[in-house]
């Protein structure tokens, strides 16, 4: 079972402020993973490339709007990106004419944005928020146009996705010790990446 060589480097940074009436936290995050070492079918394949990158972005705030009531606010974008050779004729397949490998996930970007508010009463240890979130996803894929697999006109997966999430969310503490979480949630989709098409 051959195992590739490979070589991983992730760099990050955070930072995070507090004021007397707001908290702020932002970060970022890259990272790439690359294959060093190729098999001797892999070379005759013309696959020399093997690399996958990655990068996050984030942004939270909280403001406290009257003393028991805070609003907060959350953005948080992601980049991942598949730079291995595609495609490689012969590789996945024993026959060097076909490949099985028709589509890959070649690019996921995301969006992820939303607001709640928190209410904690004065004094109390317990808090009751609600939310809203929404979450963006466009997905790039590539099609081997060398082989006889699927078109991209038959291709039943979707590229873009979104959803809009409703939720409640409850901490209480009726005793010293004991901590009781609910969170009630609705998640409506407005696009899936499936068949079938999201209902109203």
């Amino acid at each position: 079972h051959f195992i590739p060589d490979s070589t991983l480097t992730a760099h990050s940074l955070r930072l995070s402020k507090t004021f007397r009436e707001s908290a702020w936290s932002a970060g970022y995050q890259v990272s790439a993973l690359g294959q060093d070492s190729f098999t001797d079918k892999q070379i005759a394949a013309a696959y020399n490339t093997g690399k996958i990158a990655s990068q996050n972005l984030f942004l939270n705030g909280r403001v406290r709007i009257l003393p028991s009531l805070d609003a907060e606010g959350h953005v948080k974008y992601g980049n991942r990106r598949n730079d291995s050779t595609f495609p490689a004729t012969g590789l996945l397949s024993q026959s060097a004419g076909s490949e099985l490998l028709d589509v890959r996930l070649n690019t996921l970007k995301s969006i992820q944005y939303g607001l709640a508010a928190v209410f904690r009463p004065t004094g109390s240890k317990s808090s009751l928020g609600a939310g809203w979130t929404r979450d963006d996803r466009r997905r790039g894929l590539s099609f081997n146009t060398n082989s006889a697999g699927i078109a991209r006109q038959r291709m039943l997966y979707k590229e873009d996705s979104s959803s809009d999430e409703f939720y409640l969310k409850g901490i209480f503490r009726p005793s010293q010790g004991l901590s009781v979480r609910v969170t009630p949630s609705y998640q409506r989709a407005g696009k899936v990446a499936s068949p079938a098409e999201a209902q109203e």
